[in-house]
């Protein structure tokens, strides 16, 4: 009936895995592209012309996968679902955060499915698992609890015993005990960068936060190793799940010598030019109206310091 559908949720709760179970499970009958999340309203008009030049039909469907639609690409969503409407044999199907749904402009003509861990799915994964011996757990109930309805949280109790935040606190508290500075500067700017969807091109965080580019090097690559960050192409780290780069960014922080506060404003000079408007957009969305004039101030203060102004252009 519904040409668009999104999947809702909070973050961790398996979205992105559903409509990706669901391409793939629909791959013999519809052809799927991908809409990237980092793309923008401007680059609507071309995907539209592409879709059409693809002569869509009964016989040979064609549907998107949009993952992580949120404030800052929801100009894109909005336009492709207006547009492709009028389409037949065009399907565009998202997932997105709850937070982020009142950004979408035409909900009443979409479908919309709120996703959670249910306790039926609970029970079939720790079967799974528990058959498999991948988890040591006794019975699903104690860890679905603890999960919160969070997919992510639990397939990581069920396989390693404890909560995700607690694992990754003990990580960065090694390398606190260690003295791992370099590391733990890494971190603190890559997990508050990724955990508002952007990605951080190393070579100028090196330059912003006065690190060698030797040490640098050397820290990431022990990071990597430990899979504590991911670089999503070379030289640019991204694409950490939200929840995990929440944990690490909370872990990294004290709010008394290190805080988030500095570490966002630096960072947004290392962020790519395409994820930048999503970090932005993530700040701006979660500040009183008393408190956005400051932040207008300091985001102009920060352009002004930076000779590449193509990075925030649009």
């Amino acid at each position: 009936k519904h040409a668009c559908a999104l999947i809702a949720g909070p973050s961790g709760a398996g979205k992105s895995a559903l409509l990706w179970l669901t391409a793939n499970r629909q791959s013999s009958r519809w052809r799927w592209l991908r809409v990237k999340a980092t793309a923008t309203v401007a680059e609507g008009a071309a995907i539209v012309r592409f879709i059409r030049s693809r002569h869509p039909s009964p016989q040979s469907p064609i549907a998107l996968a949009f993952d992580e639609v949120d404030g800052a690409n929801a100009p894109l969503w909005n336009v492709l679902e207006k547009e492709l409407s009028s389409l037949s044999s065009v399907y565009l199907l998202g997932s997105i955060r709850n937070e982020d749904l009142e950004v979408i402009a035409g909900r009443a003509d979409l479908a919309l499915f709120h996703f959670g861990l249910t306790e039926e799915l609970a029970e079939d994964v720790w079967r799974k698992l528990h058959s498999n011996n991948q988890s040591g757990w006794d019975h699903w109930r104690e860890p679905f609890e603890q999960s919160e309805g969070l997919m992510l949280e639990y397939v990581h109790l069920l396989t390693q015993g404890r909560r995700l935040a607690a694992v990754i606190a003990d990580q960065v508290a090694i390398r606190e005990k260690e003295g791992r500075s370099d590391e733990l500067k890494l971190i603190r700017y890559c997990s508050e960068i990724c955990s508002r969807g952007g990605e951080v091109e190393m070579k100028r965080l090196s330059s912003l936060i006065s690190l060698p580019q030797e040490r640098c090097a050397g820290a990431l690559r022990r990071l990597l190793d430990e899979h504590i960050v991911r670089e999503s192409r070379p030289g640019v780290v991204g694409g950490l799940h939200q929840l995990r780069s929440l944990a690490l960014r909370d872990a990294s922080h004290d709010d008394v010598i290190h805080l988030r506060e500095d570490t966002l404003w630096t960072g947004v000079l290392a962020t790519t030019s395409d994820s930048l408007p999503r970090v932005v957009h993530s700040k701006i969305s979660e500040i009183s109206d008393d408190e956005l004039a400051a932040a207008l101030v300091r985001l102009a203060d920060i352009l002004a310091q930076t000779s590449d102004v193509e990075c925030w252009h649009g």
